[in-house]
């Protein structure tokens, strides 16, 4: 068997018509590359599995019995994958033109770089997600993006999130974190750092994964790569349960690497972020004789409730 330079893998829960566009977009920018397709399937009941079965004979279909989540499917592909890269890649993106070419081009002839990952654009093919290119979580950043802030003072660094809103996002440099919908490493170092953390089910699990990389290269964010990424469809529920996941997942990132204290102070963090949030939504509304939006105000106390529970 002829041994790929990339393993592409995918994990995919439910979303058949935008796995079927993106492994056709991954055979048609797969330039002159060799590479094989790993698609784990994570109990879809949408008949994605069979759709892979009978369109893409050459791609490799792992099919779970239960949805194992994003870590657990993706250990699963790379023990079984060949190639001395491995691209990470969400079911709902599209390769835009020569990017895995770029990408793939980029870290062979940067020995220094471990993970490279590309622009990340909106479906409108325009817009940019600022989340290809971001920095680590601090306290005081989830403080700013939780509470709104970040929004209302986007321009100053000091108080962005961790999307790095003050930038533009469209010149490539080394960077933190790259978003795990797309990015490239290098295999032997996803192996020494022993895979993707298993105890997160969904979200940081990329923020994590790249803390770790981190202690052993650097990671570039390669502007002139593209894809677009129609986002979430492999995580269909309310924005309060995607919220509430998310907090939960930087609370597992905060106690692994910064300690149990850290993980508590998030937690009241969340809740004084809220409770700043709603002052700001109030007075907004107050300016234009409106209620606060009901959506907006049951999301707060849900965080609230959730920082509560200190455990």
């Amino acid at each position: 068997m002829t041994v790929p330079n990339i393993s592409i893998i995918i994990v995919s829960w439910n979303v058949k018509n935008y796995l079927r566009e993106c492994i056709i977009s991954i055979y048609k920018a797969s330039g002159g590359v060799s590479l094989e397709v790993i698609v784990v399937d994570n109990a879809s009941t949408d008949y994605s599995a069979e759709m892979i079965i009978r369109e893409f004979p050459k791609v490799r279909l792992v099919r779970n019995d239960r949805n194992l989540g994003f870590s657990r499917a993706n250990n699963q592909a790379i023990k079984l994958s060949h190639g001395k890269y491995i691209l990470f890649l969400n079911p709902d993106t599209v390769i835009i033109d020569k990017s895995i070419d770029m990408l793939h081009s980029f870290i062979e002839n940067h020995n220094e770089v471990i993970v490279v990952g590309p622009m990340i654009l909106n479906a409108d093919g325009k817009t940019i997600q600022y989340q290809c290119a971001r920095t680590f979580p601090t306290l005081w950043r989830e403080f700013c993006g939780l509470s709104e802030i970040s929004i209302h003072l986007k321009n100053i660094p000091s108080f962005s999130y961790i999307n790095l809103d003050y930038w533009d996002h469209k010149d490539s440099k080394y960077i933190d974190l790259i978003s795990g919908a797309c990015m490239m490493c290098r295999k032997e170092i996803v192996e020494k750092i022993n895979l993707f953390d298993e105890d997160y089910f969904l979200y940081a699990d990329d923020v994590d994964f790249c803390f770790r990389m981190r202690e052993h290269g650097l990671i570039y964010y390669l502007a002139e790569a593209k894809i677009i990424h129609y986002g979430g469809q492999s995580s269909r529920q309310s924005d309060d349960d995607l919220w509430l996941l998310r907090c939960d997942s930087t609370r597992i990132f905060f106690k692994k690497h910064k300690g149990l204290h850290y993980s508590l102070g998030y937690r009241a963090v969340v809740i004084l972020s809220q409770v700043i949030r709603f002052i700001l939504i109030l007075i907004s509304n107050i300016r234009k004789a409106k209620f606060p939006p009901k959506e907006s105000i049951m999301q707060i106390w849900k965080l609230i409730q959730w920082g509560l529970h200190f455990k």
